[in-house]
């Protein structure tokens, strides 16, 4: 398990240092685009480069049906947890009765009991690998509206504001005023359609 969960930090990690250097080129072609055209002999003055910021996660956490996918985990985490407590006290009981009675137990029966406390912690291992896939699943079916509903709202925003580049704030190193921060508008856009359904 461990290697899995040193293999997703990586992951994670290279994730997010890719996500920063999309940013940094995301800004660097847009300053670019601006020095050339001041540069230019015609420097168009009617599309100035505009950029806005948001914090999507911010956003998602916000997300007025947020709460509903929680209570439904949670719901599901619950289960889980009452089904992965009844196996361990068969564990339990099994590996109890065992180092009792063992001194009392034939060759055959005592491997034929570490067999089934073997077979037992199997299958707890397997119902835990089993439920994070399901739990992971139904996470992401859960939450994929919500993710789509918030970035079709930054799209939509950007576009009426007239937006040439959206910036996730949460990876920003500076910003001046001249940046739009999309937060409140795209908040309120949600209250409004929680509101509406």
């Amino acid at each position: 398990m461990w290697p899995f969960i040193v293999e997703y930090r990586f992951i994670i990690n290279m994730l997010s240092l890719l996500k920063k250097v999309i940013v940094f080129c995301v800004i660097l072609f847009a300053c670019q685009n601006a020095f050339a055209q001041a540069d230019s002999t015609k420097i168009v003055t009617s599309n100035p480069v505009k950029i806005g910021f948001v914090c999507r996660d911010s956003l998602i956490s916000a997300h007025p049906k947020v709460a509903q996918v929680e209570a439904s985990l949670g719901g599901l985490q619950k289960d889980f947890e009452k089904e992965l407590k009844r196996m361990t006290s068969e564990y339990n009981k099994k590996v109890k009765d065992y180092l009792e009675k063992n001194s009392t137990f034939s060759k055959p029966i005592k491997l034929a009991r570490q067999a089934e406390i073997t077979e037992t912690e199997k299958r707890i291992a397997f119902y835990k690998q089993r439920f994070e896939e399901v739990f992971s699943k139904e996470k992401d079916s859960l939450m994929m509206p919500i993710f789509q509903e918030v970035d079709s709202l930054i799209k939509s925003t950007s576009e009426e504001l007239n937006l040439t580049v959206v910036i996730n704030k949460k990876e920003l190193l500076f910003f001046s005023a001249d940046c739009i921060d999309l937060q409140p508008i795209i908040k309120q856009k949600l209250e409004k359609n929680a509101t509406l359904k």
